[in-house]
């Protein structure tokens, strides 16, 4: 029997300026927060929150996606601690990240009366990440480890090309702005790409806004990116599971969308790989049986699995998957004919951990805490006749035999 290893996979902060590039910028007021909390996550694809009643309010709406719920505590991010600094130890582009968020506004299909000096534009902002504003210069968001930061870019997709009268456009691109572009978010005015003009009325003191005519969509990617030193201690990093965006341009008071991206990622200190990469485990001979019960079992053969680990892990967990494309059981390896490759109907090979218990194809074995260094797993493998009959291509069979399973090694 042939062990052939598959190896498992291995993952910016800025001070805020008012947006000056933007009709209307004058009326934004400048907020400083300092300050990074804990996060509760919801299950909504946006929420919006009134400031005051009968005010404007803008939605996010995500479909849904929430780019850190799969990742899991078996899936870690590997960052060794000799990684460079402003090293980028993972990327999720835009198709993976956020990659359709679709941004309306509307005054609930009234006219709204706005302070004075509105001029007819509003806009969303990035304000905070993890509910805190960006490192200045770099324009990385906060992360809840010490050692990682995530880093903002922006793409945007479609504007609604709706057309109306007595009003601004409900929906362009801002100046400096360009469709499929991306574009680094450094600054609360980088992570505007568009505004939404209303409708107003005959003296141009109350206005209007519609979402299915004031409505944009635009693409968001990210990169975690370490700076300093990482915190190993097996808790998920919360590294933008809430995005707030702030309604601004009105003059008085504001909305606060909250886009929520699911849990945080867990991070390995390093990587463990497999010393052989192709062994082969010899299994003796077997003599076929016709009578009796099935499945019957041949001799059981130790083959050991080392890993070499760069540090210690609580946990390795060790996952045999039948390798060949001729189909795969539950419970055995497949069996091919040494000579032509053809599946044996009525054999399979079983195998079993330290303690002889059988182990299931393509599920994971629990092996246990690993130490840096190298190391060893003892399993087992077994000729197993399954059936009466041995056939191939519907024809008793005898002679030499393969079978083959990929390992897929989980570290955290």
């Amino acid at each position: 029997m042939i062990l052939a290893v598959k190896q498992p996979f291995n993952m910016r902060r800025s001070a805020i300026n008012p947006l000056s590039n933007l009709r209307g910028s004058e009326g934004f007021m400048n907020k400083t927060f300092n300050t990074l909390s804990l996060l509760v996550v919801s299950s909504f694809a946006f929420i919006s929150v009134d400031a005051f009643a009968s005010s404007p309010t803008c939605q996010i709406d995500t479909g849904g996606v929430k780019p850190f719920s799969l990742m899991t505590a078996d899936q870690p991010i590997t960052v060794d601690p000799g990684t460079p600094d402003g090293t980028v130890v993972k990327h999720w582009d835009f198709g993976e990240f956020l990659p359709s968020m679709r941004i309306s506004c509307t005054t609930n299909g009234e006219y709204y009366d706005f302070p004075d000096g509105f001029n007819g534009e509003l806009w969303m902002a990035l304000y905070l990440i993890n509910n805190a504003v960006m490192i200045p210069v770099k324009g990385w968001g906060f992360t809840s480890n010490s050692g990682l930061y995530l880093k903002l870019y922006l793409k945007p997709l479609s504007v609604s090309g709706a057309t109306v009268t007595n009003g601004y456009p409900p929906a362009e691109l801002v100046s400096g702005k360009a469709m499929n572009e991306t574009y680094p978010i450094g600054t609360k005015a980088d992570s505007v790409a568009f505004q939404f003009g209303g409708q107003y009325n005959d003296n141009k003191t109350a206005w209007l806004y519609d979402p299915t005519k004031n409505y944009a969509v635009q693409a968001m990617a990210a990169d975690l990116i370490k700076n300093g030193t990482v915190a190993y201690d097996g808790m998920p990093v919360m590294i933008g599971s809430q995005l707030r965006f702030d309604l601004e341009n009105m003059n008085s008071g504001s909305t606060s969308v909250y886009v929520n991206l699911g849990t945080g990622v867990y991070i390995s200190q390093s990587s463990c790989s497999l010393v052989d990469k192709r062994q082969t485990v010899q299994l003796p001979d077997y003599t076929k049986q016709s009578t009796g019960g099935f499945p019957k079992e041949g001799d059981h053969v130790p083959f050991d699995l080392s890993f070499s680990c760069g540090a210690a892990f609580s946990n390795l967990d060790i996952t045999f998957t039948d390798a060949n494309v001729g189909g795969s059981s539950e419970d055995y390896l497949n069996v091919f004919n040494a000579q032509n490759n053809k599946v044996i109907d009525g054999l399979g090979v079983k195998l079993f951990d330290t303690a002889g218990s059988a182990i299931q194809i393509g599920e994971k074995v629990h092996t246990g805490s690993v130490n840096e260094g190298v190391s060893s797993h003892r399993f087992y493998a077994a000729m197993t006749q399954t059936a009466a009959k041995v056939l191939s291509d519907g024809q008793n069979f005898s002679g030499d035999v393969t079978a083959k399973a990929d390992i897929t090694m989980t570290y955290y």
